[in-house]
């Protein structure tokens, strides 16, 4: 369930989205996150990740960090969330209408806080450009972008290297 989120378009898209994915499952992995993550659709990845210390279980829910990777048309959006995992039964049901909006609107500052959510989204545009050979555009106005430019020349907008 996800009920916070970010997302950007990125102009830029491969066939197959595995690398994509697995960069980003590998990009957490490293900084001692724990990760999970599978294709969902032909152009669709999801990637979860979740912390003892940022990401803790509360009432029998693991919050986490969804990150959905899709194709739309000749883009890709990259969104991430908030999302509750492994509820244990009635107990959790009862427990999460009482205090999701604490836990949540809680877990969705510390995610803000530490920009896990920009980071996420920043790793797999890095990916999707390095991979597809596409041109690259800025993703605050679109404006298309030499290969080499730290900001964007039309609004200046620092971006992905």
């Amino acid at each position: 369930m996800g009920l916070l989120k970010a997302s950007r378009i990125i102009h830029a898209t491969l066939p197959d989205l595995t690398p994509v994915g697995q960069a980003v499952m590998a990009h957490f992995a490293d900084r001692d996150y724990e990760v999970n993550g599978e294709q969902t659709g032909p152009q669709c990845w999801e990637v979860g990740i979740h912390k003892g210390g940022t990401f803790r279980a509360i009432v029998g829910m693991k919050v986490a960090l969804r990150i959905r990777i899709e194709t739309i048309g000749t883009s890709t959006q990259v969104e991430a969330s908030i999302g509750l995992l492994e509820s244990q039964g009635i107990s959790t049901a009862i427990s999460m209408l009482a205090f999701w909006p604490v836990l949540v609107t809680q877990t969705w500052g510390l995610v803000k806080q530490s920009k896990l959510d920009e980071e996420a989204i920043a790793v797999a545009e890095e990916f999707l450009f390095a991979l597809s050979k596409a041109e690259r555009f800025c993703h605050e106005c679109g404006a298309s972008m030499s290969g080499d430019a730290a900001f964007c020349q039309a609004c200046g907008t620092r971006v992905v290297q």
